[in-house]
């Protein structure tokens, strides 16, 4: 049985402003996985991630479970997945969530460590 996936908070950036990030992150999930909700997901996101591990740690965005119709029809591409630094931190930018959209209308995010912090962020 699957559990629930544990939804990343996200932070909506306006045009021409300025966002305060300290707040924001939450601890990656490594039991149930994380999940950016629907309604998030159009594009332009921003995956800011912190590793608070001597070791280095991967994210991965899963592949849509589309195939090559519909919302995910870049599917076929799979997964994406970044190896961030020992106490390092890394940002994504997507400008195309076709690769990853899920049928529900998410995008499923798997993270090594639970010290691994996300932040996510829709620029608008």
């Amino acid at each position: 049985m699957n559990m629930a996936r544990t939804a990343l908070t996200v932070t909506s950036i306006p045009a021409d402003t300025a966002t305060v990030v300290t707040s924001v992150f939450a601890a990656g999930d490594v039991v149930n996985d994380n999940v950016i909700p629907t309604g998030t997901t159009s594009g332009n996101l921003i995956i800011y991630v912190k590793n608070g591990d001597a070791a280095p740690q991967t994210v991965t965005l899963l592949a849509g479970d589309g195939g090559d119709v519909g919302p995910a029809w870049r599917s076929i591409l799979g997964d994406l997945t970044m190896t961030v630094a020992a106490s390092g931190e890394q940002v994504l930018h997507l400008t195309d969530t076709a690769r990853f959209m899920q049928s529900d209308g998410t995008i499923n995010v798997d993270i090594s460590d639970a010290d691994t912090d996300v932040a996510v962020f829709q620029l608008s």
